[in-house]
């Protein structure tokens, strides 16, 4: 995985937060154009990691409070605010500053959140077993399976012996949204720029980001081969109704 594929990332992500950053991050059709109330988009986020936190009692068999954790794809820290009520430290990650820097604005005062900017193809900025809990959430979704697996990869580094990894991901697609592609097969085509222009007036923004489906045994094979044991996986609607998606329960031996 080339540096060059995660600053293509990150740019569309800056793009995306500098527009629009609560929809970019729970894309909502009628929160779009910064409709988002914030109490209400980060109440979404207890929901979450309220799950996640049963998730690892249940499979796992460990009860918080947890030491440190994890956030990679934190966004503007919907999900890295909520932790903060099950962890001593959490550490928010994301590959674009614009939507670190709205996370370090909603979360002002916040003192055991820290939020970083990390635009590398791996998680170097993080010692080997500095995590008790790492946790990724419609994140890995938005990048191909290259940069994903070795982020996964990273996920088991970072994460402390006996510890906990958990990450959400899209197994296949269970029907197919032609309207939506054609439409966007057809604002691709528009010629002089036309469908940048289209996408500024409908949407408030030109970039648009990727989504991918990676099959389930190709997953779990990868957790195998990063030393890994799948604890659980959980079936997951976050990624809309044309998708089967999991949550992926881990822990390191």
């Amino acid at each position: 995985m080339s540096t060059k594929e995660v600053k293509e990332i990150s740019s569309a992500w800056n793009d995306l937060g500098k527009s629009d950053p609560l929809w970019a991050v729970l894309s909502d059709r009628e929160k779009r154009n910064r409709r988002w109330n914030a109490d209400e988009f980060f109440k979404t986020g207890e929901e979450v990691v309220g799950r996640y936190v049963r998730l690892i009692r249940d499979h796992a068999g460990i009860n918080p409070p947890f030491g440190r954790v994890l956030d990679f794809g934190c966004g503007v820290g919907r999900l890295a605010r909520a932790w903060a009520g099950y962890a001593e430290k959490v550490c928010g990650v994301d590959v674009a500053q614009s939507m670190i820097e709205g996370a370090r604005k909603y979360n002002e005062g916040l003192v055991q959140i820290d939020f970083f900017v990390n635009e590398q193809s791996d998680l170097s900025l993080f010692e080997d077993h500095a995590f008790d809990v790492v946790a990724s959430h419609i994140c890995l979704q938005h990048m191909s399976w290259s940069v994903a697996e070795k982020y996964i990869r990273e996920f088991a580094r970072v994460c402390k012996p006996g510890g906990v990894v958990l990450f959400q991901l899209p197994t296949r697609w269970l029907k197919c949204d032609w309207k939506s592609k054609i439409r966007q097969g057809l604002v691709d085509a528009l010629p002089f720029g036309l469908g940048r222009r289209y996408r500024l007036w409908r949407h408030g923004t030109a970039t648009t980001y990727e989504f991918h489906c990676t099959p389930l045994e190709v997953v779990e094979q990868a957790i195998r081969s990063c030393g890994m044991q799948l604890l659980h996986k959980d079936p997951d609607t976050s990624a809309g109704p044309l998708v089967e998606s999991f949550v992926f329960v881990l822990k390191k031996p």
